[in-house]
């Protein structure tokens, strides 16, 4: 009996390794996303703080030139935070773009599983069929056979 051959075999293991690559990809961006909606929320921490700060330092009477420190420090936070928010935002486009991809390859993959699995399905049938007409073709000679001898 010839042995089972499927011969998209390598073509199924590329996609297999493009998936691997896409699931890699999603968990960088997952942890990008992650580690900028932290940064954003150190960044609004800080803004809050600051802001209770200098409440506190103008009710004590604050000097002009500390109060300016304050307002170049607070605008400072708030441009960071613009720039976190769209770091956020890019972060959280690339990861649906990842997820995306992901998904594409995972059905790709598993388009050309279906057709492995038809493919030995129809293998094992074959061999089935080939292992029956064996048998019937042995015991037809044995019955065969037995009859000659018995006719001797």
């Amino acid at each position: 009996m010839k042995r089972f051959r499927f011969p998209l075999e390598r073509v199924l293991r590329q996609r297999g390794l493009q998936e691997d690559l896409a699931e890699q990809a999603l968990a960088r961006a997952v942890i990008e996303e992650r580690v900028a909606g932290e940064e954003l929320a150190r960044v609004r921490q800080q803004i809050t703080d600051e802001s209770a700060l200098m409440c506190s330092a103008l009710a004590a009477h604050l000097a002009g030139a500390d109060l300016a420190l304050h307002v170049r420090f607070a605008a400072a936070l708030h441009g960071r935070q613009t720039a976190l928010r769209g770091r956020r935002a890019a972060a959280a486009a690339a990861l649906g773009k990842c997820r995306d991809t992901l998904r594409e390859r995972r059905r790709a993959r598993e388009a050309v599983e279906q057709l492995k699995k038809a493919a030995w399905q129809r293998y094992c049938e074959t061999s089935t069929r080939e292992e029956h007409l064996l048998m019937d073709e042995i015991a037809g000679s044995r019955h065969e056979r037995l009859r000659v001898e018995a006719e001797d």
